[in-house]
């Protein structure tokens, strides 16, 4: 799929890459990667292997491009391919834009997606001030409960599940109630160091699991 986005790279500017970069994904089955070329400005190309998620994709980019919306610019698609090229908005993502935006609009914290490691979280913030927002950043926690629903969340929203934690639950995957009391340790320990370090407070995405939650929040005592 790579040389089909070469070959709208080079049908549409007239020669081919210099460079061609892999980038880390966002959740979905797209692949992404950032082309070069001499006295050119970079270039993301996106492999996209699902037809309908494409055309939505490529919808929706047209859609809000056609009103003025701060969208990147589709430069060219090869749709029977899966392949097309988007304008280079740096590493800057999508919830970054996002936060600034709040931010701007007048929020007084952020709420940030899932993780199961402190310095995902750490970093973040790290990556917020240095954007220049000063608004509390609160930890958003993930009880679990399931792994299938785990990974299907994680993965819609580009949160990582650490390998250890990963295979541990599939260990567990014919024993529901090992998953959940491992789950409920390895939560309350990421939970228990957050508030050693101070954090404005916790979110949980109890996703309807209430009783979770609520054996994670008399675990901590709170």
């Amino acid at each position: 799929m790579q040389e089909r986005l070469i070959a709208l790279y080079r049908e549409h500017f007239g020669e081919a890459p210099s460079a061609v970069l892999a980038l880390s994904g966002d959740g979905s089955n797209r692949a992404y990667r950032r082309l070069l070329a001499p006295d050119r400005i970079p270039v993301i190309g996106v492999m996209g292997p699902d037809p309908e998620e494409n055309r939505a994709f490529l919808s929706f980019t047209r859609a809000f491009r056609a009103i003025d919306l701060p969208v990147p610019d589709l430069y060219a698609a090869d749709e029977d391919g899966g392949v097309y090229l988007l304008e280079d908005l740096g590493d800057t993502t999508l919830f970054d834009a996002l936060d600034v935006a709040r931010v701007e609009a007048g929020a007084e914290f952020l709420i940030t997606q899932l993780f199961f490691e402190n310095d995902k979280y750490w970093k973040f913030v790290g990556q917020a001030r240095a954007a220049g927002i000063h608004v509390p950043v609160v930890p958003g926690i993930m009880p679990i409960t399931n792994f299938s629903g785990l990974v299907r969340f994680s993965d819609n929203c580009g949160a990582d599940i650490p390998r250890w934690i990963r295979k541990q639950l599939e260990a567990y995957a014919d024993d529901s109630d090992s998953l959940q009391k491992f789950g409920e340790d390895v939560v309350t320990d990421l939970c228990r160091r957050l508030l050693e370090n101070d954090v404005p407070g916790l979110h949980f995405y109890t996703l309807n699991q209430a009783a979770a939650t609520s054996a994670i929040w008399n675990n901590l005592s709170l």
